[in-house]
């Protein structure tokens, strides 16, 4: 190896450490970051993920996309800056319990080794299903402003019925987020 090829491999090696610290410094957000953001609802956090290109419909637990992560806290802000940088609107999680399934002990959790989860097909619990049980009424209200369909039915666990978004409405007796959901469309 030359002098000069030497002398050029050095440059490139310390463009290369000097890249790799202004990441480390700037902190390259991983996918759980986006997650993290998500359901803190800190809007600059999240923002700074869909800068770096973090996948919107990333899956983490429960199969909750960061999107179902903000419905399900009631950050429509986080919500609103998921979706217009392309979040699936109608992301279902993967994740629920056969009927005939006995319900699990109080103190144990989904996905425990005591009590294992079945993925099945197709999923249900989207993130509006998750704003509504919550009772979060501006996600609620974004989520269909950006084409949330309510009447999607929902698999629910154990020997339970199914549901749809406006029966957990009625469920929670919250009349705001069932006059939003008929005036949206949901019929069932």
């Amino acid at each position: 190896m030359t002098r000069s090829t030497r002398s050029q491999l050095a440059v490139v090696c310390v463009a290369l450490a000097i890249a790799v610290i202004g990441l480390a410094v700037r902190g390259f957000p991983p996918q759980a970051d986006l997650h993290t953001a998500a359901q803190a609802g800190s809007l600059n956090q999240v923002n700074r993920c869909i800068a770096w290109g973090v996948d919107v419909n990333s899956t983490g637990a429960m199969t909750f996309t960061p999107l179902h992560e903000a419905a399900f806290q009631g950050h429509a802000d986080v919500a609103e800056a998921l979706l217009a940088a392309g979040a699936d609107v109608d992301a279902a999680t993967a994740v629920h319990v056969p009927r005939e399934a006995p319900r699990p002990p109080p103190t144990q959790e989904f996905g425990s080794p005591e009590w294992p989860v079945e993925f099945l097909s197709p999923p249900r619990e989207t993130p509006l299903y998750w704003a509504v049980c919550q009772g979060h009424v501006a996600t609620v209200r974004v989520l269909l402003e950006h084409g949330a369909n309510p009447n999607i039915t929902v698999l629910c666990k154990a020997d339970e019925e199914d549901e749809t978004p406006l029966r957990a409405a009625l469920g929670r007796e919250d009349h705001e987020v069932e006059a939003l959901l008929r005036e949206h469309g949901a019929a069932k």
